[in-house]
C-alpha cells in the first residue's frame, strides 16, 4: 500500500501466491478486499495498527478477477471460472452463486455492473 500524499509505500500485503487482479475498499469500514489468480481473495483489516489478513476465501475454480463490496454485509466475487459467489461478512458463507457465464466490475462504489458472458471464452 502507498500513501498517495508522500509517494511512499506504509505496507506489503503478502499472502497471496500469484498476481493480484483487483483490489477494492469497503465504502464505510476500514477493510479492504484482494483478489487474485491464486484462486482466492483475501479481506485485510487495517482498522488496528498494522494491517491483518481477516479471511482468506477459497471455492472458485480459476483466478478472482474481483472482490468487491456489495454493501456493509456481502462481498461479490467473480472469477474466469465464469461464476459470481455472493458472501455474508464476517461469516464469509456463500449466500449465492451466480451460474456460469458471469462475472461482476467494480465501477465506482456501491455499483456493480454484471455482465453475462458468450458461451465462448475469450
Amino acid at each position: 500500500m502507498w500513501d498517495v500524499n508522500s509517494g511512499t509505500s506504509v505496507a506489503d500485503l503478502t499472502g497471496h501466491e500469484d498476481v493480484v487482479t483487483n483490489v477494492s475498499v469497503h465504502p464505510t469500514d476500514w477493510l479492504i478486499a484482494t483478489a487474485s489468480k491464486d484462486h482466492t481473495f483475501r479481506l485485510w483489516d487495517f482498522r488496528q495498527p498494522g494491517i491483518h489478513e481477516v479471511s482468506v476465501f477459497q471455492g472458485h475454480e480459476d483466478s478472482v478477477t474481483s472482490a468487491v463490496f456489495a454493501d456493509g454485509t456481502r462481498v461479490l466475487s467473480s472469477s474466469d471460472d465464469r461464476t459470481i459467489k455472493v458472501r455474508t461478512q464476517p461469516s464469509g458463507k456463500v449466500a449465492a452463486v451466480f451460474g456460469i457465464g458471469m462475472i461482476c466490475c467494480p465501477v465506482v462504489l456501491s455499483y456493480i455492473v454484471t455482465y453475462r458472458m458468450l458461451p465462448r471464452r475469450c
